[in-house]
């Protein structure tokens, strides 16, 4: 029998055949076949979704609600403008309140001294969070009054001893429903009902010198 011989021709077209295959590039690599291998395997390399997270590997979450805000006519850490104590007119400061949850339905305005904690100055409660604030010595109709730390109802301005600095709180709550606080409610005893059935709260405080 004669040797097969291979034309010029085809000689060139299955050498093209082998250039073809050793350039072609779609994305796979062969790896070495096992010793028992018959059939090709092939590898694909895939990319890796973009991440959500950010460069400190915390996921973005939604940005926080806006906080109930209420406004005296002095900042926190500020004092207080003498005609709002004892040494004034002893008339309560007007206020503005904004972001109060849409389902509240009573917002109640309370006045403590920090640095004499059993001393009530002022609770107001009843008040309707739509209004947006109180001018200054105002009383609503439908306003609701403890009685402050001197036995009477409603506000008793910051009067610390001589030579002494207190500390004043204003506190904001707000309430989806009635807030408790009766009219001539002793004052600490309306504290302790604000503080335990309100949904948010705001505070400013300021400082008085005896």
């Amino acid at each position: 029998m004669r040797p097969t011989r291979r034309t010029p021709l085809v000689a060139a077209l299955l050498g093209a055949s082998v250039m073809l295959a050793a350039c072609s590039s779609d994305g796979r690599f062969m790896r070495p076949p096992s010793p028992n291998q018959t059939a090709t395997i092939r590898t694909t390399t895939t990319l890796a979704p973009a991440s959500t997270t950010t460069t400190a590997g915390a996921e973005i979450g939604p940005a926080p609600a806006d906080a109930m805000v209420l406004a005296a006519p002095f900042e926190t850490g500020q004092v207080i403008d003498a005609r709002f104590t004892c040494k004034g007119a002893n008339v309560s400061p007007g206020l503005t309140w904004s972001a109060v949850p849409d389902d509240a339905k009573e917002v109640v305005i309370a006045l403590t001294d920090l640095d004499a904690p059993n001393y009530v100055h002022w609770v107001m409660a009843g008040l309707n969070p739509k209004r947006g604030g109180l001018t200054e010595a105002e009383v609503p109709d439908a306003a609701v009054l403890a009685k402050n730390g001197a036995g009477t109802l409603g506000y008793t301005g910051p009067c610390p001893p001589a030579g002494a600095t207190h500390t004043y709180q204003l506190t904001l709550y707000a309430f989806t429903g009635p807030s408790g606080v009766t009219e001539g409610m002793d004052g600490l005893a309306a504290l302790g009902v604000v503080a335990a059935g309100n949904v948010a709260s705001a505070t400013v405080t300021g400082t008085v010198s005896g």
